[in-house]
């Protein structure tokens, strides 16, 4: 493969340049020849063929099943450049910033075992296919020169150094497939599979060195296309804990604008003195001068009390025991628990954090963190209590690393399915027992996250009434008036340029759309775009929020854990409806309770199961609070996901019941 990658490169290199050279004289636009030029700006694009040489087991962590050999692909990158001219035209410095995309793809073949064949009657070796696939995103910093030896030659040399940096996680996977013979397959009945998969940590700092041959074509007085081949070359590996380094040989293509040279005025001829000169009028548009006056948004707020339960899970991919993305949020400065959004899925993705300083909190506190696997993801049993255990070990870790829990604190244990486990029959019941339960006698550290006494709003206004006065104003033209809730357009239409006023309605979307904006804090403004003189102008306006105070204050509660198919009040949710009846509930309170499913099951089913859950939830708080005032108590199954039921915890979450209490305000 490496003699093939320079063979390649060296043939590629003098075809182009001869296509490039044919090019220009084709066109007759060779590169400047006229006044020097000393600042370019400009962006291009690229297209590489990778080389990697690699020393990548075939299993990370060890090297028993061998490693991937060298390979190739295709990639490609994008960016932004800067050249300024550093003596006569022969030297320029040259400034890259560039996106780079790198897919790595391996494949080596093994035979570490034989099988028997029942037609040969005899033992065979068995080949297996590896396969490696990632693809890494790097930002690459290119400092370099540029030199043209001989102006009238449109040719020149870069070389350059370049650092890069990786700017997102890169995943990859590994898969084996049976190659020969024929008719065997793996245990799980089929000829290919995945082996491992996540996250490569270790991607770092790339360095290496580039050199390539550039052609210039002349657009225009000040704009040029630029041509070129690049070699570049790695000073080392691209991942910390293997061998991999990736050699490229790519095209690029600039488009490059010249700024800040004074131009070479030529001189008007002369008129001659018998010829009167004719002078044109000048006829001066004056600039459209706009002003809009949208009518107040009238809406009804009410004081809301949130109580948002914690789901004590965390889901693992197939085989892995990597920790996902999700669960990690990148955070600038401290983690603190008061400031998380109040949206249910957003503090579930926070779950690590809030425990972690909670247990920093309460330092005598203790964790059982229970590793479980989904009962068929590995061949044995063993196996599955193995990567059981690793997933316990890596949810402990994230405590220890992160929030500096001593072990001590941190009680592991193992099963090879939960206890509690999703029924199998359907296939989403394999990915929800692919978790860690994390458990604390301390109620302290899972108690739910509290959201008191914020604003939530409803809607009541059905349009908006926007009034628009002009001057000058230029009629080729109708203009668009839009309502944006922070950078989001909520609903737009265009104008008859004639028109004083504008009326923007609201349909059903729309106004569930302005709703959630304004719960979470964004804020409205009209927006009225028109063209002018070729230009595009905006003139902005905030609408005013008119607030009707609601009479009486809401509290909710969604009990969360109903495990697969039950309908039980357990233990966590008995505390939580505990603490939730002692705060929330009066004596003039009405109290609603709703129950929901998950998508899993039949219609009918799902709505004789939420029923049921909320009942039991009734008869729970009757206890506790005999003389509470209850309006409504159903089930709605699954006629309304509140929540994506492609992820595990989006159906744990539906699986849940609402009670809502309504009091009025003192």
């Amino acid at each position: 493969m490496k003699n093939y990658f320079y063979q390649y490169r060296l043939k590629v290199i003098p075809v182009t340049l001869l296509l490039l050279s044919l090019f220009s004289n084709f066109t007759g636009n060779p590169v400047f020849a006229g006044a020097p030029s000393d600042n370019w700006i400009g962006a291009g694009i690229s297209a590489k063929y990778l080389s990697h040489k690699s020393e990548i087991p075939c299993l990370w962590n060890t090297t028993d099943c061998g490693t991937f050999g060298n390979d190739y692909s295709f990639g490609y990158g994008t960016g932004i450049q800067y050249s300024y001219n550093l003596l006569e035209d022969i030297i320029w410095l040259d400034l890259r910033l560039n996106y780079n995309l790198i897919p790595i793809h391996l494949n080596t073949t093994t035979s570490d075992y034989e099988v028997y064949n029942p037609q040969k009657l005899s033992y065979e070796p068995l080949f297996l296919i590896n396969s490696f696939n990632s693809t890494m995103h790097y930002l690459n910093f290119e400092p370099g020169i540029l030199i043209q030896p001989i102006t009238s030659i449109p040719f020149k040399l870069r070389l350059a150094f370049d650092a890069g940096y990786p700017i997102s996680g890169a995943s990859y996977e590994t898969t084996e497939q049976i190659k020969s013979p024929k008719f065997y397959t793996f245990p799980d009945k089929t000829q290919k599979h995945t082996t491992q998969k996540g996250e490569l940590k270790t991607v770092g700092l790339n360095y290496g060195g580039i050199a390539g041959l550039l052609y210039d074509f002349s657009l225009s007085e000040d704009l040029i296309l630029q041509a070129g081949v690049n070699y570049h070359h790695p000073s080392g590996s691209s991942i910390y804990d293997a061998k991999l380094e990736t050699s490229s040989l790519g095209l690029t293509f600039s488009l490059l604008y010249e700024f800040g040279t004074e131009k070479e005025v030529k001189p008007e001829k002369p008129v001659p003195v018998d010829t009167p000169k004719v002078v044109e009028p000048v006829i001066v548009k004056k600039v459209p001068q706009i002003e809009i006056n949208p009518s107040p948004i009238e809406v009804l707020e009410t004081i809301v009390t949130q109580t948002y339960p914690i789901l004590p899970y965390i889901f693992f991919d197939s085989s892995s025991y990597q920790l996902k993305s999700r669960y990690i949020p990148s955070r600038s400065g401290s983690f603190d628990e008061k400031k998380l959004p109040n949206e249910t899925l957003k503090i579930y993705y926070s779950l690590l954090d809030i425990i972690g300083s909670r247990l920093k909190a309460n330092p005598q506190s203790e964790l059982i963190i229970t590793g479980m696997s989904d009962g068929r993801e590995l061949e044995t049993t063993d196996k599955r209590l193995e990567i059981a255990k690793k997933r316990a070990e890596s949810v402990a870790e994230y405590f220890s690393n992160n929030w500096q829990i001593d072990n001590k604190r941190l009680k592991l244990k193992t099963r090879e399915t939960p206890e509690l486990a999703t029924n199998t029959i359907y296939e989403e019941g394999y990915e929800e027992n692919r978790r860690v339960e994390i458990y604390s006698p301390d109620f302290e550290i899972l108690k739910p996250v509290i959201y008191s006494r914020f604003s939530e709003y409803e809607l009541m206004s059905q349009d908006i009434n926007t009034s628009i006065n002009w001057e000058n104003a230029d009629r080729n033209y109708d203009p668009k008036l839009s309502l944006y809730a922070g950078n989001e357009e909520i609903a737009s239409m265009i104008v008859n340029i004639a028109d004083t006023s504008a009326l923007l309605k609201f349909d059903d979307n729309q106004k569930k759309i302005l709703v959630r904006s304004l719960n979470n804090g964004n804020v409205l403004k009209i927006k009225y775009e028109y063209d002018y003189n070729g230009k595009n102008f905006v003139v902005e306006k905030n609408p005013i929020l008119k607030k009707n105070e609601n009479q009486f204050e809401i509290g909710r509660l969604n009990l969360i854990v109903f495990d697969f198919d039950k309908s039980e009040v357990n233990q966590l949710n008995s505390e939580l409806i505990k603490n939730f009846v002692a705060n929330s509930i009066e004596d003039n309170s009405k109290v609603d309770i709703i129950g929901s499913t998950d998508k899993l099951g039949e219609k009918d089913y799902n709505l004789a199961l939420s029923k049921s859950r909320a009942e039991n939830t009734y008869n729970f708080i009757k206890e506790i609070k005999p003389k509470a005032d209850f309006h409504e108590i159903k089930g709605i199954g699954d006629s309304e996901l509140l929540y994506d039921n492609l992820q595990p915890e989006g159906r744990f979450y539906c699986r849940t019941v609402l009670i809502e209490v309504t009091t009025p305000v003192k």
